[in-house]
């Protein structure tokens, strides 16, 4: 049978001690794959709390974790089926009651993935903080699911492959976006949130594209960066809302960028909102 990672001796110790200055309760369990002419990766990460970070690593390596773990409340989850390229990394509650957030703190996941091989990202994460970069992967389809932390997701490069969906659905966070226009994804969505959101969709969007952006939002603040040369038009509906709607003129129901008629690339823009904040900047 086909082992499903390769962890190394050190990693397999590790696993069954306690990591060292972290105290009785933490371990360290450590994983990676090389590529086989994988056509695609699904990749699957749910990490209830911690500290999170993600990032393209080698192109020679499928996947590489590094994961610190409570093994007192959590179990880790570290399982690849090559048959369905589907890869499932984080922990798991055992259901031992409340844990003191003190200590959740302390765990932490470092996963990379390779940039050379198409991927569709499931994205989980509660309370922490995540810093994730996704510029130089192969994007097909992203989904980003965040509770009650501090996240950071960029897209710093432009992405190589043709991407689907890049959906945001998070609760009461304080979440950062750069570029996101870098994932070049036919659908763009930000739903749900009750926090302070920075939804930034500067960068390199396909050229000659239409692409479509909605914001779902209520109970918190979202600031649009949008990005001066691409065409966009804005349809509005808000209860209770302030909204800054500089940069953009109205003509009937909607509201729409000066370059809107000669733009080759364009974005549209829906944006439902109630009892909150919306601000809107431009950026090249």
């Amino acid at each position: 049978m086909r082992p499903l990672t390769a962890v190394s001796l050190t990693a397999l110790f590790l696993a069954s001690v306690p990591a060292a200055g972290l105290g009785q309760d933490y371990r360290t369990v450590t994983g990676s794959r090389q590529r086989r002419g994988e056509s695609d990766l699904r990749a699957a990460v749910e990490f209830a709390v911690g500290d999170l970070h993600i990032a393209p690593g080698e192109s020679g390596a499928l996947y590489k974790y590094n994961l610190i773990y409570d093994a007192e409340h959590f179990d880790p989850v570290t399982s690849y089926n090559p048959d369905a390229r589907r890869l499932r990394i984080g922990v798991d509650g055992q259901g031992h009651g409340d844990v003191h957030y003190r200590k959740r703190t302390e765990q932490r996941l470092d996963l990379s993935l390779s940039p050379a091989t198409p991927l569709a990202l499931e994205l989980t994460f509660g309370a922490g903080t995540g810093d994730v970069e996704l510029g130089g992967l192969q994007l097909t389809d992203v989904a980003v699911k965040g509770g009650a932390s501090q996240a950071t997701i960029r897209v710093s490069q432009p992405n190589k492959a043709a991407c689907r969906s890049f959906t945001l659905e998070v609760g009461a966070i304080e979440l950062k976006t750069e570029k996101l226009g870098n994932a070049r994804c036919q659908h763009l969505e930000l739903k749900g949130a009750a926090g302070d959101v920075t939804l930034d969709l500067t960068g390199q969007w396909p050229e000659g594209s239409t692409s479509q952006v909605d914001v779902s939002v209520g109970l918190g603040s979202v600031t649009l960066r949008l990005p001066e040369g691409v065409g966009v038009q804005a349809d509005v509906e808000r209860f209770l809302v302030n909204f800054d709607r500089s940069g953009l003129l109205r003509r009937g129901p909607s509201y729409y960028s000066a370059n809107w008629d000669s733009a080759k690339t364009r974005i549209e823009l829906n944006l439902r909102a109630a009892m909150g904040d919306i601000q809107i900047e431009w950026a090249k």
